[in-house]
């Protein structure tokens, strides 16, 4: 009787399903074009679908096995699109934080007909798409490849593992090679994190193939709710040349470089490999290894000294949500309080006079409020009581979120209303929490 695959050893498994290569088949193309249809059906939202590994070059022999690179939106969760993955015949390989890897038509007898891995992936982990390109582009580079390939065959037919190791640095190189000619041709469009105005953070950051995602977590955790003091850059050691101030950091034993830009206060990040004189991709990945751990560690300690010194720590994230939060402390000599760890962007103005809240500001994404977009706002929610419905009417003004929807609404600060006009339905709902039925 013959095991299920998931009661196999690895060995046992590379026994069933070995390397195999085989010249390129022109049956290969319409077999991945099928796949994508089905793919693009099951999916709602997804940025890429793309055919890639060697049965994607049409001059080299391959693994008969159909590889597909599916890139997600990256405000989006992989683990979201499991489950639709799955449902459409696919077994889940692996999964880590940022990758998810599938495949369909392996089966106890062996390969099926047709073979799939597919890789999910966030929008911009693509490097497979650059080597792919540029094996089509140069076949004396990809002959070579499959040399390589057909060397290794019989060697490693029963460990895939060691297969793909021995190929990881001819793999590497012409990666490389493949992005300095290439240049953007996988780039992603300039991604809004906050839509804030200039005197905070913009957060507005461009993400590139080069995947930055990791650089864009430590960015947005660490200077989240701080505003530029620009006029401290000079002294903690930036230059300033045409409008942009720079700063240079060598770490790790002056192998790497850490670079940061400041442009009209919206910071960017790179850490730049000295041995290569390039950006050191790793860097991006969610790896937990040693050696990336302290890397990632020291540029953190980095910018955090460089938040210390040069940035000053603000109530909320948005430009309207500081100043509505500074007008309430000089005029009722109320501080925002933040009562829940679970969300500590929320911040609740109470009446001292009676102990009831008249405003609350929470981060949330829009689309709790109006439309479809999920990037994340700052609302006021103020208690209005029998005017609920009057100003229901107002533009900017909605049915509140998380509090009573009879007596309460929601305003984004976004500045489509005026401060003054805000202040005025402050004003309303202190008073209304005076009332201590």
């Amino acid at each position: 009787m013959r095991k299920n695959l998931s009661e196999m050893t690895l060995e046992e498994l590379w026994q069933l399903f070995p390397i195999v290569l085989v010249e390129h088949q022109e049956c290969w193309k319409n077999w991945y074009l099928e796949e994508e249809t089905l793919l693009k059906n099951a999916f709602s939202k997804i940025c890429r679908i793309s055919h890639i590994g060697s049965t994607a070059i049409p001059t080299i022999w391959a693994k008969p096995i159909i590889d597909i690179l599916v890139e997600i939106p990256r405000e989006g969760n992989l683990f979201d699109y499991k489950d639709l993955v799955i449902k459409n015949g696919y077994i889940c390989m692996s999964q880590s934080e940022n990758r998810l890897s599938f495949n369909k038509g392996y089966t106890e007898n062996g390969y099926a007909e047709r073979t799939f891995h597919l890789h999910l992936r966030y929008a911009g982990d693509n490097n497979e798409l650059y080597f792919r390109d540029y094996l089509i582009e140069f076949p004396d580079i990809a002959k070579e490849y499959e040399k390589l390939k057909l060397s290794l065959w019989k060697e490693y037919e029963h460990n895939r593992d060691a297969y793909t190791n021995a190929k990881t640095e001819f793999v590497k190189k012409y990666t490389e090679q493949a992005k300095l000619i290439y240049g953007n041709r996988y780039w992603q469009i300039t991604y809004m994190i906050y839509d804030c105005e200039i005197e905070i953070l913009n957060w507005q950051l461009t993400l590139y193939n080069r995947g930055s995602r990791w650089k864009l977590k430590l960015i947005n955790e660490i200077f989240k709710k701080y505003t530029l003091k620009e006029e401290t850059l000079i002294k903690y050691g930036f230059i300033l040349n045409d409008n942009i101030y720079s700063y240079n950091k060598s770490i790790h034993n002056n192998s790497f470089e850490l670079q940061i830009t400041i442009t009209n206060k919206i910071i960017e990040v790179k850490l730049i490999d000295k041995d290569f004189n390039d950006e050191y991709d790793q860097i991006n990945t969610m790896s937990e290894g040693t050696f990336i751990s302290e890397l990632k560690k020291e540029c953190e300690q980095i910018l955090i000294d460089i938040r210390n010194n040069c940035y000053c720590k603000e109530d909320f994230i948005y430009s309207q949500s500081n100043r509505l939060s500074n007008i309430i402390k000089e005029k009722y000599n109320v501080y925002p309080e933040y009562l829940w760890n679970t969300d500590p962007g929320y911040g609740v103005f109470r009446n001292q006079n009676t102990n009831k809240w008249f405003g609350i500001i929470m981060n949330i994404p829009k689309n709790k409020i109006i439309g479809k977009e999920s990037k994340e706002i700052e609302v006021l929610d103020i208690m209005l009581s029998d005017k609920t419905s009057e100003y229901l009417n107002k533009k900017g003004i909605y049915i509140a979120y998380h509090m009573n929807k009879k007596n309460w609404v929601s305003i984004i600060l976004d500045d489509t209303l005026a401060d003054n006009e805000i202040i005025s339905l402050i004003d309303i709902s202190y008073n209304n929490s005076n009332n201590k039925k």
